[in-house]
Protein backbone atom coordinates (compact mmCIF):
# COMPACT_ATOMS: atom_id res chain seq x y z
CA UNK A 1 0.00 0.00 0.00
CA UNK A 2 1.55 3.38 -1.21
CA UNK A 3 1.80 6.19 1.25
CA UNK A 4 -0.25 8.27 -1.16
CA UNK A 5 -3.20 5.52 -1.32
CA UNK A 6 -2.82 5.28 2.78
CA UNK A 7 -3.38 9.01 2.82
CA UNK A 8 -6.60 8.96 0.80
CA UNK A 9 -8.34 6.24 3.18
CA UNK A 10 -7.25 7.71 6.16
CA UNK A 11 -8.63 11.09 5.12
CA UNK A 12 -12.05 9.19 3.96
CA UNK A 13 -12.17 7.69 6.98
CA UNK A 14 -12.00 10.78 8.69
CA UNK A 15 -14.36 12.69 6.68
CA UNK A 16 -17.12 9.05 7.54
CA UNK A 17 -16.38 9.59 11.30
CA UNK A 18 -16.72 13.33 11.22
CA UNK A 19 -20.26 12.83 9.17
CA UNK A 20 -21.25 10.17 11.43
CA UNK A 21 -20.71 11.68 15.01
CA UNK A 22 -22.53 15.03 13.45
CA UNK A 23 -25.78 13.21 12.56
CA UNK A 24 -25.30 11.35 16.27
CA UNK A 25 -25.16 15.04 17.79
CA UNK A 26 -28.21 15.88 15.42
CA UNK A 27 -29.98 12.98 16.88
CA UNK A 28 -29.49 13.34 20.17
CA UNK A 29 -30.11 16.92 20.01
CA UNK A 30 -33.47 16.27 18.09
CA UNK A 31 -34.34 13.69 20.89
CA UNK A 32 -33.40 16.15 23.85
CA UNK A 33 -36.12 18.79 21.84
CA UNK A 34 -33.10 21.17 20.97
CA UNK A 35 -32.50 22.55 17.54
CA UNK A 36 -29.68 20.96 15.61
CA UNK A 37 -26.91 23.25 15.41
CA UNK A 38 -25.23 22.64 11.65
CA UNK A 39 -21.74 24.14 11.72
Amino acid sequence: MSVENRAKVVSLAHRIGTVLLTVLMNMNASAAGVRPHTV
